[in-house]
């Protein structure tokens, strides 16, 4: 993933926060290079999870592809957030499906964007608590998991 590469999260930057001891509520350590650093991998790892279990119900091919994700942007709103000015929870990335034998790249899945609605307002936020109340459901599970079928039907579709 690049470093420019655009990913408001800020759950995940008060969790760096909280496991190295530091302030979840002071913006600046998410923004040092390792506060990034732990944002940008738990993107990628958690995409990628997302990503294999599509994977995993689709039929082998005969020739070993692998694929190199590059996540474009993440956004994924606080409560506050939604509940002043809006947002869903959003990923995108673009996908090289590339020859294992030869690193040739074969195909590009390229703009996917995945986006799920969610309770806007205070209003909305307490209903959507409520719906995913026990649940293990997270604003990133939503998004990447969309993303992650708009890929797999991409890729069924693909000659």
């Amino acid at each position: 993933m690049p470093e420019t590469a655009p990913i408001v999260w800020g759950t995940a930057e008060a969790d760096y926060a909280r496991a190295n001891g530091l302030s979840p509520n002071d913006p600046a350590v998410a923004a040092t290079p390792a506060g990034r650093a732990f944002v940008r991998d738990l993107v990628a790892r958690r995409l990628k999870t997302k990503l294999e279990r599509v994977l995993a119900k689709r039929p082998a091919g005969t020739r070993p592809v692998r694929l190199v994700a590059t996540v474009t942007r993440a956004d994924i709103p606080s409560a506050i957030r939604r509940i002043t000015i809006g947002g869903n929870p959003t990923v995108s990335a673009d996908i090289d499906i590339v020859d294992a034998r030869t690193n040739a790249v074969i195909t590009t899945y390229k703009g996917g964007i995945g986006v799920k609605t969610v309770g806007q307002g205070l209003t909305g936020i307490l209903i959507d608590a409520a719906i995913t109340a026990g649940e293990t459901d997270d604003l990133f599970d939503r998004a990447a998991d969309d993303y992650a079928q708009g890929f797999g039907d991409w890729l069924a579709a693909a000659p």
